[in-house]
This record gives structure tokens, C-alpha cells and sequence, in this order.
């Protein structure tokens, strides 16, 4: 029984999923006003003049930003990746067996970060 206690604990466990959530949030601004913000190809909004968009990403897969505007080329970003150190907080609660391997890499994808957190992009535009 104390084993699969200690393993449940330590499934629950990892310290980057704890600590930050399996999701986290970007902004993102566009220079021209009224451009259409897609992630993964879901609208999450208009842009406004000098109010940047703020969006929820999961950790987990990969994530693409395209920005539409008429008469302006569409603009596509797929947001690059850096290794949360406080993954290896883990190292010390099991060693990092299962709350890095199992939860942090597998589960969650919790082990890695958005290597920022705001975007600015400026749109190509015929006019």
C-alpha cells in the first residue's frame, strides 16, 4: 500500500507542472490594428492599436502564430522552446524518475517553456 502511495505522490508530483502549470500565457501585439490572430488555426482574437493579445498555449505540441490582415502577407511563427529549470526540482523529491520523466516529459511536456513570452510582429502590407 506505502508503494503505491509513494507512487501516486510522486505521478502528481513534478515540480515544473506544480510549479507553472502544464499551459502558459504569450502576448502577442501586431504593428497594423484589426489583424486576425490564429493559433494552431483557432482565432483568438483582433488586435487593437497598442493592445497586445493575450493567449493560453499548452506546453505540450507545438505552436504556431499566424496574423492575417487584408492586403497585408500573412505572417506565421512557431514559438521555439527552452528546457524550465525548475524541472529539476524534481531530482529531489524522486530522484526525477517519475515527477520528471513520467509527469514533467510525458504527461504534461511541463519541462519545457516558451523561450519568451511577448511577440510583436510587423505585417508586410500592399497600401
Amino acid at each position: 500500500m506505502r508503494a503505491i502511495l509513494c507512487f501516486f505522490l510522486c505521478f502528481q508530483l513534478g515540480c515544473a507542472t506544480i510549479i507553472n502549470g502544464s499551459t502558459e500565457k504569450i502576448e502577442i501585439s501586431v504593428g497594423k490594428a484589426d489583424s486576425k490572430v490564429y493559433i494552431n488555426d483557432i482565432l483568438i482574437g483582433v488586435t487593437q492599436a497598442d493592445v497586445p493579445l493575450v493567449a493560453e498555449i499548452s506546453k505540450k505540441g507545438a505552436i504556431d502564430i499566424k496574423v492575417t490582415h487584408e492586403n497585408c502577407d500573412q505572417f506565421n511563427h512557431r514559438v521555439q522552446r527552452q528546457v524550465d529549470p525548475l524541472t529539476f526540482l524534481g531530482l529531489l523529491i524522486d530522484g526525477g524518475i517519475f515527477s520528471i520523466i513520467v509527469v514533467d516529459i510525458l504527461a504534461t511536456n511541463a519541462f519545457v517553456k516558451a523561450s519568451q513570452n511577448y511577440y510583436h510582429f510587423e505585417l508586410s502590407c500592399n497600401n
